[in-house]
């Protein structure tokens, strides 16, 4: 990140030819790069799951749907690489919470966490209407169509039920009792 912010340093953002929205768009990043650094820096990443809906690997994944296109074969077939992707992200992220739960002693509080397994419930034992709007009224190839509704099960709701497992027999356990955030 400071490699970032050192090159954003350095842009001529006063410079002909760069326009107001290059300006924003600038100053967005280098404001979004700081504010993520600062938050790494406090060890917010090793506290990613809370009861509000907001963060979590399965519910950044539910909102990343609403920035994917969805316009040709293509399109899907990226769909289909990050659903296949999805069991290793989710592994990613119970390594994250065990580190900061175990090594850092940053774990979650129980506050945080009341409604994650319900959520997680809720979602291994949905429709996953979500994941499956994109297909609704799309000409899709029948095999990459069969592939996606298979990743469904094996990818996401799979990587839920091991997510649910994490949360339920070793996460929970550590949560804190104190209900702010601890950095």
């Amino acid at each position: 990140n400071a490699e970032v912010l050192s090159k954003l340093e350095q842009l001529d953002l006063d410079a002909e030819g760069v326009s107001d929205a290059q300006r924003l768009h600038a100053k967005l990043l280098k404001a979004a790069v700081a504010d993520e650094s600062r938050a790494i820096e406090l060890g917010c990443h090793l506290l990613p799951l809370n009861s509000i809906g907001v963060g979590g690997v399965h519910e950044n994944f539910l909102e990343l749907l609403e920035w994917m296109l969805f316009e040709d074969e293509d399109d899907f077939k990226k769909y289909l690489d990050r659903l296949m992707a999805f069991p290793t992200q989710v592994q990613g992220y119970q390594d994250l919470l065990a580190y900061g739960a175990c090594m850092r002693g940053m774990a979650a509080s129980k506050s945080m966490m009341r409604r994650v397994p319900s959520r997680l419930k809720e979602l291994i034992d949905g429709d996953l209407a979500p994941l499956q709007a994109p297909l609704e009224g799309k000409e899709v190839d029948a095999e990459l169509t069969t592939q996606i509704k298979q990743a469904f099960e094996n990818c996401f709701k799979g990587s839920l039920r091991g997510l649910l497992d994490f949360v339920e027999e070793f996460y929970s356990e550590r949560a804190r009792e104190e209900p702010a955030c601890k950095a």
